[in-house]
């Protein structure tokens, strides 16, 4: 027999004055609560509570177990709150691994932090990556965290626990890794590039600012970075246009803060980069 499910079960008998109260706090049938509790007495050899039609009350011993049992149950619950506090605060020392071409973002952002066990995260991938949030898995997240510890032998939970992993394994990728140069003259060139994306100087200028001749750095960056500097130079706009659009800037706004002469030519390329429009970064009206 489950020993802790029979003391439950017996513990919210003798608080609640019967097995159908009890097993309504439960959420279990008032046959299964009985059944545990029989199961329990017989376990023990000894009878924990006095049945009749009218009434349950505790035996001698049942009054001595009964005091027993619900501080050990006490203990146990705050146990678990301690155990929950942890997982939702980490402590300690905590190392973030990312692929070296994850690029800053200078925008406000919401952490939260998801600890999966790992027969169930098996199926996620092992890279770190950048996905959609998508409205449903938002709420789903935050669902989870308000719950605290899921627990894989309550059938509502691990439920929950399996579409997370459902909802993380449809989201859509998004590509927000921009490859960074080693030589010191490109990296001088990719900070311009992020630190002023609006900045309408040709390449030629960045290049000369940064001490390179503009062929020099066509040839590292391809060399360093596996983009041309082209293209490096428009992923890091598209990138801190997104960062950007997630903090509310309207698309028009953005479009001229990250170098580009009209809307549509942003949104054109938004969309190569991200295939979806920029209004699809914008937080969603409350």
């Amino acid at each position: 027999m489950d020993r802790l499910a029979g003391i439950t079960a017996f513990v919210r008998v003798a608080e609640r004055g019967g097995f159908s109260a009890a097993a309504r706090h439960l959420n279990l049938s008032t046959s299964t609560v009985s059944d545990q509790v029989q199961a329990l007495e017989n376990a023990l050899g000894v009878r924990l509570l006095n049945r009749t039609t009218r009434r349950v009350s505790l035996t001698e011993i049942g009054r001595e177990y009964y005091e027993r049992c619900s501080q050990i149950l006490h203990e146990l619950a705050e146990a678990d709150e301690v155990a929950s506090a942890l997982q939702v605060t980490p402590r300690g020392r905590l190392r973030v691994y990312s692929h070296q071409g994850v690029t800053r973002l200078t925008a406000e952002v919401a952490t939260r932090f998801l600890y999966l066990a790992p027969e169930l995260a098996a199926p996620l991938p092992d890279e770190a990556g950048v996905v959609e949030v998508v409205p449903l898995l938002r709420e789903l997240i935050l669902h989870v965290l308000k719950l605290r510890m899921l627990h894989p032998d309550t059938p509502e939970q691990d439920r929950l626990a399996r579409l997370l992993v459902d909802l993380l394994l449809a989201a859509r990728p998004i590509d927000l890794a921009l490859p960074l140069p080693a030589d010191r003259r490109a990296v001088a060139f990719a900070d311009q590039v992020r630190d002023t994306p609006g900045e309408s100087a040709g390449l030629a200028d960045l290049a000369r600012r940064a001490g390179a001749s503009l062929r020099t750095l066509q040839r590292l960056f391809p060399a360093e970075t596996g983009l041309t500097l082209e293209a490096w130079r428009q992923k890091a706009r598209l990138i801190t246009a997104a960062a950007a659009l997630s903090g509310g800037a309207p698309v028009a706004v953005t479009a001229a803060d990250c170098g580009y002469d009209s809307p549509s030519a942003f949104i054109t390329a938004f969309k190569r980069q991200f295939g979806v429009t920029p209004g699809r970064y914008r937080p969603a009206p409350p």
